[in-house]
């Protein structure tokens, strides 16, 4: 059964090779139906925007019953009405040596 999940994603800008910041962390929300769906879909958007999927972490359905900061709660809202959302966050950079 499809759920709206939320996950944790790292990621580098690869065609952005100038930026200071190369590596990020953000999160991720999209409709899925399991680990699988949700990395696959969060590739597809990586991929489109030229982007490196480093690694996933906690990917789970959305839990309403948990604390969410506002940003998440925004961006699950968004997400409700739209099956094909796939929703980032802000990217929290951080230098690459």
């Amino acid at each position: 059964m499809k759920a709206i999940w939320i996950g944790t994603v790292e990621l580098r800008f690869k065609e952005e090779p100038s930026l200071e910041y190369e590596t990020a962390f953000t999160n991720f929300v999209t409709w899925a139906e399991s680990v699988e769906t949700f990395t696959n879909k969060v590739q597809t958007v990586c991929t489109h925007n030229g982007w490196e999927l480093l690694s996933l972490e906690r990917a789970a359905p959305f839990d309403p019953q948990l604390s969410y900061c506002e940003e998440i709660e925004d961006i699950v809202e968004s997400a409700r009405d739209n099956p094909d959302a796939c929703i980032h966050g802000t990217f929290h950079t951080y230098p690459v040596n």
